[in-house]
C-alpha cells in the first residue's frame, strides 16, 4: 500500500472536521515547499553526491 493510500484509509475514520484540518495541513507543507528555492546547481551537485555514495 502507498502513502496516500495508508493516509486516505486513516482520513476516512476521522470525523469531517479533522479530515479537513488534515487537508490544511497538506497545504501548508506545499506553501512551505514552494516557498523554499534551491538553486539548480545546488540541487544537482546534492543529487550527484548521493549517487556516488
Amino acid at each position: 500500500m502507498t502513502v496516500a493510500e495508508l493516509a486516505y484509509e486513516q482520513i476516512k475514520t476521522l470525523p469531517e472536521n479533522q479530515a479537513r484540518e488534515v487537508l490544511d495541513f497538506i497545504g501548508y507543507l506545499k506553501e512551505k515547499r514552494a516557498s523554499i528555492k534551491i538553486p539548480a546547481t545546488w540541487a544537482r551537485r546534492v543529487r550527484s553526491q548521493a549517487i556516488l555514495a
